[in-house]
């Protein structure tokens, strides 16, 4: 059983021709939303941009880490320089 809100994915929006929009069940998914908009980290401190971060000193160490009750869906792309017209379908690997 799946869990969560909404039912058109925002990367399944970014891939529909704008003018099919009005066909969509919904255009965003849910009604709840979070921007993180963080400035990218300085070259080595990739963990000051993350969205979540969990750190632990000393012992024992942490094995696993569980985020429970929600979803990560339809992330942001800016552009990426790949000349893709819509933004929100380029990202880059590595």
């Amino acid at each position: 059983m799946g869990s969560g809100h909404g039912f058109t994915s925002s990367s399944i929006r970014f891939n529909l021709p704008e003018n099919e929009w009005a066909d969509c069940h919904e255009l965003w998914p849910g009604g709840s939303r979070i921007l993180v908009d963080l400035l990218p980290a300085p070259e080595g401190e990739e963990w000051k941009g993350a969205v979540f971060y969990v750190n632990r000193s000393g012992n024992p160490r942490i094995s696993s880490v569980e985020f429970s009750g929600f979803c990560i869906d339809g992330l942001h792309f800016t552009e990426d320089g790949s000349e893709e017209a819509n933004p929100e379908n380029t990202y880059t690997i590595g």
